[in-house]
């Protein structure tokens, strides 16, 4: 094998190898914005909760009673 062959086929594990990393921090970043998105879920299902039951609530954002209820309140009080 020949200098050039061996830098090509070490060029393109080094390919393959960057693509494995960066599918790697993809699913990591979309687990945490996945995980985000469903505190939010939860936390505007629960400024529901005087308005429906909990049961409504849960159906209507996909979400389980258990979830629903075991989430902190919803903090509705202006930021300054």
């Amino acid at each position: 094998m020949n200098l050039y062959l061996r830098d090509k086929e070490k060029f393109q594990e080094g390919v393959l190898a960057g693509r494995a990393i960066a599918d790697q921090e993809l699913q990591a970043e979309r687990e945490k914005q996945l995980k985000c998105a469903k505190k939010e879920t939860i936390a505007t299902a629960r400024s529901f909760l005087g308005i429906a039951s909990p049961e409504v609530i849960a159906s209507k954002f996909h979400i389980t009673v258990e979830e629903l209820m075991a989430a902190p309140p919803h903090d509705t009080t202006p930021k300054a």
